[in-house]
This record gives C-alpha cells, sequence and structure tokens, in this order.
C-alpha cells in the first residue's frame, strides 16, 4: 500500500538497513494500532504542553527557571507533532513519505529530542545552585543568561539533529517497523559507529542522564539532611513536613520520567552499535521509541502543571 504514494521510490530500500529486511513486515491490524497509539499521545501530550505554555506566559514576570520550562515544553511540542509521520506511515503500513519524509522525520526528531534532553539537564542545574550553593547562585542566574543558554541549547540540538545529514550516503533511514525514522544505529562502518558512540550515547544520553541523577539526588540528601536537623525545633509544622514529602514525590517522579525518556532508546542503539543483533527486534525498537514520545507527553505536567497547582493551592490556603 506504501508504495503506491508518489512520495516514494524504490532507490529508497537501498537507505534501509538490510537488518530490518530478516523480519516480517507488520499486518495491517499491528501498523493502524501503532498508528492510534501515537495519535492518542500525540493529541495528549500537545494538549498538556499547550497548557503548560500558557501557565508559563501567564506569569508577568518570567523567571529564568520558567524560561527553561518554556523551552522544554516547545521542544516536547515539536517531537510530538513529528510522530505525524509515524500515524501517516501507520495508516499506508510503510515509509510512505519516502526519502524527503523520513529525512525531515529523523531531522525534527533528533533536534526536538536533544533540545527537550538538554532543556531538563538545564532545569536540573538550575534547581540544584540554589539549594546547594544558595549564597553562590545569589543574582547570578538572569533572563539574559538563561536566554544565552536557550540560544545554546538549539544550537547543540541542531548540531545532533544535521549530523546524519551531512553524509549523503548515510543520512536517517527508516527503523523498526519501518514506520519512523532514526540514525542508523545498525550500520558496520566504523565511522558511523564513532560518531555514534560519542555524540548520541555519550552527549546526548550519558552525560545529560549522569548530570541530571547527580542534581536531584544531591538535592534530596540537602533537603532531607535539613529538615532532619530542624525536625526538633520549635515551629517546624507538619506543613513543612508535607512540603518534604511533596519535594520527594516530585523528585523522584522527575528522574523515573527522565531515565524512561531517553534510556530504553539508548540501549537499543547500544545495543546495535555492539552488533548484539540478537537483543533487538521492530517490537523493541518500536516500543522504545513510544516510551520516549510518551514521557514527552508527561513532562508538562510533572515540571509544570502539578508544581504549579500545588504552588496556587498552597498560597490560596496561606
Amino acid at each position: 500500500m506504501w508504495k503506491s504514494n508518489k512520495l516514494f521510490n524504490d532507490d529508497y530500500i537501498r537507505l534501509t538497513n538490510s537488518f530490518w529486511f530478516e523480519f516480517m513486515p507488520p499486518n495491517a491490524y499491528t501498523c493502524y494500532i501503532w498508528g492510534i497509539l501515537y495519535a492518542i499521545v500525540m493529541i495528549l501530550g500537545c494538549t498538556g504542553n499547550v497548557l503548560a505554555i500558557f501557565m508559563i506566559l501567564k506569569v508577568k514576570s518570567l523567571k529564568a527557571a520558567n524560561i527553561f520550562m518554556l523551552n522544554l515544553a516547545i521542544g516536547d511540542i515539536i517531537l510530538l507533532a513529528n510522530t505525524s509521520f509515524v500515524i501517516y506511515n501507520s495508516y499506508y503500513q510503510g515509509p510512505a513519505l519516502g526519502n524527503l519524509g523520513c529525512q525531515i522525520d529523523g531531522f525534527t526528531g533528533t533536534l526536538a529530542r536533544s533540545v527537550s534532553t538538554i532543556s531538563s539537564t538545564a532545569i536540573a542545574m538550575d534547581r540544584f545552585n540554589p539549594i546547594i550553593h544558595p549564597l553562590k547562585s545569589l543574582g547570578r542566574q538572569t533572563k539574559r543568561k538563561a536566554r544565552i543558554r536557550i540560544g545554546l541549547i538549539w544550537i547543540c540540538g541542531f548540531m545532533f539533529a544535521i549530523i546524519p545529514l551531512l553524509d549523503i550516503d548515510y543520512g536517517f533511514a527508516p527503523a523498526g517497523f519501518l514506520l519512523n525514522c532514526t540514525i542508523d544505529f545498525m550500520s558496520s562502518h566504523f565511522v558511523d559507529k564513532f560518531i555514534i558512540i560519542i555524540f548520541y550515547i555519550i552527549g546526548s544520553w550519558l552525560l545529560p542522564t549522569i548530570t541530571v541523577l547527580y542534581c536531584y539526588i544531591m538535592m534530596s540528601i540537602s533537603v532531607y539532611t535539613i529538615s532532619e536537623a530542624n525536625s526538633s525545633r520549635i515551629g517546624y509544622t507538619s506543613t513543612k513536613k508535607k512540603k518534604k514529602i511533596i519535594f520527594g514525590i516530585m523528585t523522584t517522579s522527575t528522574i523515573v520520567l527522565y531515565v524512561f525518556s531517553l534510556t530504553p532508546y539508548s540501549i537499543v542503539i547500544i545495543f546495535g552499535v555492539l552488533e548484539k543483533k540478537e537483543f533487538i527486534t521492530p517490537i523493541i525498537m518500536a516500543l522504545s521509541a513510544l516510551s520516549n514520545i510518551v514521557c514527552s507527553s508527561l513532562n508538562p505536567w510533572i515540571y509544570i502543571i502539578l508544581p504549579k497547582t500545588f504552588e496556587n493551592y498552597r498560597h490560596r490556603r496561606n
């Protein structure tokens, strides 16, 4: 069915890694179910991120922390909107959009994914400094500095996304059920493996993950230590205990969400680079990509909507 689309031509087959041709193509029902799942996640995710952006922009004095959250929401919306390629291909049961659609899908998805990842890391660091180094952080994070960092985030995202396009014979390629495009991590060429390890495993996943985990773990230890030291003092109310519990819940939720966002996808890429083909199947590849999309739809609730809702409720109670 997908070959009937005028955007596809037979030359496009050579861009697909031969590994994926070892598997039986998904039947029509599988493609339709996959397309429906992506459509539901896209609609719910875009709605949540639009609501989050509205809540941020409602604040007259846009703080530096809110600028990072706004950038995260924008990156997530782009990533979620990019799933329309998967939905379209699911309807036609294959890579119906051809090479041009594949390159746009791969570029936009990689750009948005990188921007979201680095924005989440920037949010963690922005929260880390006032708690761990309260005196040093006073006056250091301004809106101007935040905007400069936002610019650097998009430059880094563009760099990660443009690398596959620099090699015309490489580029982005269909993977899994051949409904979406990503870097060809199944490539056997040494240069391709080196680029994937440096930029997409270490740069885009390992370093940000270590940074985020370190920041939130150290923040949790600091908050817990201070709370324990103050618990015996007069005036330490149940309200403060509740705030500590809520902080712990939100921190844990943020860590879990971040880890599940990129880790499954990155592990599949690592298996591909190491040529551990027995651990890779189209369904595993598809589920790892879906986990990233689902987390992008949950980001606005964990980072923005729920914290701001709780903050507004607390102000009304006071």
